[in-house]
């Protein structure tokens, strides 16, 4: 529990901070990341090619808890046995995932289905919605 508080309490105040602390640099100068910062100060460059290899780095890892995750809803949806009973014991659960990721080809079909779950939602949720002006 004590984990999941400090998470919680980092993720306010850091992640919150420099969210708005992004998109008001970004909104002020009208340019991307790495030359809004630059622009702001020189020293300052190197923040900005922070912001860009970050979610380079953390994005494949949501990916593929994302894939599993897909993986879950589909075989809960087709109804696999004893995934629909309500009770699963833990033994089944976990011979359930340690096939799943010991497999060659499924983690990586369900990785690519998340991926381009979330392209979607991208290209055609913020591009075309939120950020149309």
């Amino acid at each position: 529990g004590i984990f999941i508080l400090c998470y919680i309490i980092l993720a306010v105040f850091f992640g919150v901070t420099l969210l708005m602390l992004e998109i008001g640099i970004g909104r002020h100068t009208g340019k991307s990341v790495i030359g809004a910062f630059a622009k702001l100060n020189k020293k300052f460059k190197w923040f900005g090619y922070a912001c860009v290899i970050v979610p380079i780095i953390i994005v494949p890892y949501y990916c593929v808890i994302g894939g599993w995750v897909v993986k879950y809803i589909a075989t809960y949806a087709v109804g696999a046995e004893g995934v629909t009973s309500g009770i699963v014991s833990v033994e089944t659960t976990n011979a359930f995932f340690g096939g799943f990721i010991s497999n060659t080809w499924q983690p990586l079909i369900f990785f690519l289905i998340f991926a381009f779950l979330t392209i979607g939602v991208v290209v055609f949720g913020v591009q075309k919605g939120i950020e149309k002006r």
